[in-house]
């Protein structure tokens, strides 16, 4: 069968004007339902007693630790209230400032939890003071008290403590201390920033302030030193170690037998070029002919070209062989003329297999590679903090800022998981295993603009499987999950399906049972073999997230070759809309692990990469306005209902997924992607027919099909997602009654719990990659060969293959 190329729908020739958008359907959720239940506040009324009286207390046992010889100007008290239901910042933001002298700085669990703080003391009295009136109240003292309705939402509330803020097992050589942000009033917090970067200074301190985050990396602290600065310096939101670590190859003991092969296009002009973040690129290994060693890239004080870390065999060097040639070696025994699919710069973050690295200095090793390498959009990054995230924590500073550097730059990062060392000490294969919190997965596998990249359990070994997984496609028990539950925060209706880590599988190797009972990881057939930067052994064994992240590394930089003038977004869109969970099932009472454990599949290289006679993928690249409704539509061919063909149920299989990325918010869990995009397929309606009441106009072209995600909600909206998938099947009377077309459509509008004011940064056109597969679903060996060309027939397009990808894609 015939390999083609891909096709981006021509949008400017092909499209309906946008409308403005709006939802006229359903019933408008409100806070009826954010107050204690049952008319009875008596128990609210002790729970308020006994947190106002705690109040009090740390209060005072705050001001005791001040320390008056570090001459700090202003202290701030940070309260932690929990709500009922959501926090509604849009519209409670200000009658909390105005009413309680409250300044909300940042929320969590999905904004039922918020930290605020007191910066009018005189107002915040006024809270105490109608704390104490409820209570007297709701508890018979003096019925006639009378309090403010709004602590009626209140479920709790207490001072900020240094246990809140200490998110670490112990001090380490690099600490991470995140900075409370202060949407309004900051001549207090900056005051005490300047007295806390005197304090640095004067104690002779080595630090990073990392202004777009509002984070200093501090170097050198004591357990000591840490506490007094939480004690004495009122701006800190939490501390946290910037510990890596890597998966460690194993040694395979084995004679010498050569690396044995040979990279024959290293001076390949049209190869893109991927960076590696990492342990440095060896140059004794045939990778030399393709490796960019540029010292400017280095982090540590080991040359770029030399990985000596795990004892010699390295790490990066394995990375980037996997990243630049990808599955072919493997085909091939790793023998003979091997083509590369990219080069590698080698971008050395770390020279031993953990460490501390500063946040700040990695995001400037990516702007200074981007800046200098102008084609460079592929990165991969398999060294993640070592501390896996608590259950629905803030999104990580580091994935914050590789989000933004996505977003700015047009670049896609593939990131692993990072392993879960503590799969070994199991005694068998269980899918529940991940429903432990230390499976969670690891900053900055937390970033949603990148791709994110778990291990499922195949080695590329030939022969039959031999780990310990239930197939070679299930999740290996190493890799890591997904942190988010929504469940105790939404009803089952307004869960985001689609808000889930990681984007996608792929392999990795696999644990392999030991006679002495453990599991063996290294050195068994069920493991990954992987180029050594050592050339007495040349090859060693593990198994590992880090692996399986530059094989999709591989696919990405293989799409840019066939296809180099798309985007970043769209290059997401292609490998999660190939990807595929047909092979992978978790039966009750684990099914609702797959998605966070597996994302969105395993990765289909061929189908991301190339369409063919019986199916055609149709990207598109556009953009939409905030509240408005982008309408394109999609042509099918007479064939499909002229009677040759028998199904008429299931006739077509649609595969759509929508990638866009953003400029993310820290201070805020439910604004963090503040741009609420999703997309649909209509019958042949306008587009505003498609935004009138369903039951007037019935424009869905299914009833179970409806917007990938709501943006319905205005009081208590849903956490967006970015990446977001669908598929369906069409029979023969959808094509009839539509006339051969459907519509897509695609609304944008901004998160109703942005910080006031903050809105105004994104109200503009928003880029977003829509990939759209199209499969003929005849039985077995009945396909007609005819949907690509006649899909290409009937619709406006554009070539965007290179001239001579294609024909070499289809030649391997």
């Amino acid at each position: 069968m015939a390999k083609n190329p891909h096709i981006q729908l021509n949008t400017s020739r092909q499209f309906d004007k946008p409308v403005k958008l709006q939802f006229n359907y359903g019933r408008i959720d409100n806070d009826d339902d954010d107050r204690e239940q049952g008319s009875d506040y008596r128990r609210m009324a002790l729970r308020f007693q006994n947190n106002l009286d705690q109040l009090l207390l740390d209060q005072q046992a705050k001001a005791d630790l001040w320390n008056p010889d570090l001459n700090v100007p202003d202290h701030i008290d940070h309260i932690e209230i929990e709500f009922h239901g959501q926090f509604n910042v849009s519209k409670f933001f200000q009658p909390w400032y105005n009413e309680f002298g409250l300044e909300a700085t940042n929320f969590f669990d999905y904004n039922h939890k918020g930290l605020f703080a007191v910066v009018n003391r005189a107002k915040f009295k006024d809270f105490v003071r109608n704390i104490e009136r409820f209570i007297e109240k709701e508890t018979g003292l003096n019925e006639d008290a009378q309090y403010s309705t709004n602590l009626l939402y209140l479920k709790s509330f207490q001072l900020l403590s240094g246990a809140q803020i200490i998110r670490y097992a112990q001090p380490q050589e690099l600490m991470n201390f995140k900075l409370i942000d202060f949407p309004l009033n900051n001549r207090a917090s900056e005051s005490i920033f300047k007295a806390l970067k005197t304090y640095l200074n004067n104690s002779q301190l080595n630090y990073t302030y990392q202004t777009e985050i509002n984070q200093l990396e501090i170097r050198g602290l004591s357990g000591e030193q840490i506490a007094e600065i939480i004690q004495n310096f009122d701006i800190v939101a939490s501390v946290t170690s910037a510990l890596t670590t890597i998966v460690r190859p194993g040694k395979l003991n084995q004679p010498q037998r050569g690396y044995g092969f040979q990279i024959i296009n290293g001076t390949d002009q049209y190869l893109p070029l991927i960076g590696v973040l990492d342990t440095g690129i060896s140059a004794l290994t045939p990778l030399k002919d393709i490796l960019v060693a540029d010292p400017a890239f280095n982090l540590t004080g080991s040359p770029v070209n030399e990985d000596n870390s795990s004892g010699g065999s390295g790490h990066g060097t394995a990375v980037a062989a996997l990243a630049a040639l990808g599955k072919k070696p493997y085909a091939q025994g790793y023998r003979g003329d091997i083509a590369a699919d990219a080069r590698v710069l080698s971008m050395k973050i770390l020279d031993k297999n953990s460490g501390f690295i500063a946040q700040s200095q990695v995001l400037q090793l990516l702007k200074d590679a981007k800046a200098k390498y102008r084609n460079l959009k592929i990165f991969v990054l398999t060294i993640c903090y070592k501390q896996p995230k608590l259950l629905n924590e803030l999104h990580s500073t580091y994935a914050c800022e590789l989000d933004r550097f996505a977003h700015e730059n047009d670049c896609l990062i593939m990131i692993c998981t990072a392993n879960n060392e503590l799969a070994e000490s199991q005694s068998g294969y269980s899918l529940g295993y991940f429903s432990k919190p230390e499976t969670n997965l690891c900053a900055p596998a937390d970033s949603m603009s990148n791709l994110i990249v778990g291990a499922a359990a195949g080695s590329l070994r030939g022969g039959p499987f031999c780990g310990i997984a239930d197939s070679r496609e299930y999740p290996a028990l190493y890799t890591r999950r997904s942190h988010i539950d929504l469940t105790p925060f939404f009803s089952s209706k307004k869960l985001n399906k689609h808000y889930f880590r990681p984007d996608v599988l792929e392999v990795g190797g696999d644990y392999e049972l030991h006679s002495s009972g453990r599991f063996f990881g290294q050195g068994s057939k069920a493991s990954m073999e992987v180029l050594s930067a050592d050339p007495t052994e040349s090859f060693c064994e593990g198994v590992g997230t880090s692996y399986a992240a530059p094989l999709v590394a591989n696919t990405a930089a293989r799409i840019q070759s066939a296809y180099p003038g798309i985007r970043a977004q769209s290059i997401k869109a292609l490998i999660v809309n190939a990807a595929s969970l047909e092979l992978i099932r978790f039966s009750q009472p684990n099914d609702k692990l797959l998605n966070k454990v597996c994302g969105h599949g395993l990765v289909n290289d061929e189908a991301s990469l190339l369409s063919d006679d019986n199916s055609i993928t149709f990207l598109i690249e556009d953009t939409v306005e905030a509240e408005k409704l982008a309408v394109f539509p999609i042509h099918f061919p007479d064939y499909l209902t002229s009677g040759k063909l028998k199904n008429k149920t299931g006739l077509l299989r649609i595969t759509a997924t929508l990638s866009f990325s953003f400029i993310p918010v820290l201070n805020s869990q439910m604004a963090y992607c503040p741009v609420h995009m999703a997309f649909c397929f209509f019958k042949n309606h306008s587009p505003t027919d498609i935004l009138k009441k369903e039951e007037d106009v019935d424009s869905l072209l299914k009833t179970t099909l409806r917007w990938s995600q709501s943006g319905r909600y205005i009081n208590k909206p849903i956490p967006n997602m970015n990446t977001q998938k669908i598929t369906f099947s069409v029979g023969l009377d959808d094509l009839i009654n539509e006339d051969h077309t459907f519509k897509i459509g695609v609304n944008c509008r901004l998160s109703k719990q942005l910080f006031p004011g903050s809105e105004r940064a994104y109200q503009h056109a928003h880029p977003f990659s829509l990939a759209i597969r199209i499969e003929e679903k005849m039985p077995a060996g009945k396909n007609t060969g005819q949907l690509y060309n006649e899909m290409l027939l009937v619709n406006e397009h554009l070539n965007i293959a290179r001239a001579d990808g294609i024909a070499e894609a289809d030649a391997e």
